[in-house]
């Protein structure tokens, strides 16, 4: 359909045709396209033996840093150290 790139007008003109107005903000992107979420989601699937949805979360959150095979994730801001503390409570339920 010619549908390609970051572009959203081509999707926009077929919503209008088929009158759908219901649609979420094209404002953006695919999370792959910014570098730097990219090179995290690299850098799961290259040492990680198997990914579940909690790593896929971890993404979002902080500054990664990858020490041989281990991995350190710091916070940005109080919100997202929260954060962090919170999605270990999950995975370490008795730390």
């Amino acid at each position: 359909m010619g549908i390609k790139g970051r572009s959203r007008k081509p999707q926009i003109e077929l919503a209008s045709k088929f009158s759908i107005n219901d649609y979420p903000c094209p404002s953006g992107g695919c999370l792959l396209t910014y570098k730097e979420f990219a090179s995290k989601a690299r850098d799961l699937v290259e040492h990680a033996e198997g990914i579940s949805m909690r790593d896929i979360v971890l993404l979002k959150i902080g500054r990664h840093f990858r020490f041989a095979r281990d991995k350190m994730i710091v916070g940005r801001n109080e919100e997202e150290n929260k954060r962090l503390l919170l999605l270990k409570s999950f995975i370490y339920p008795h730390t």
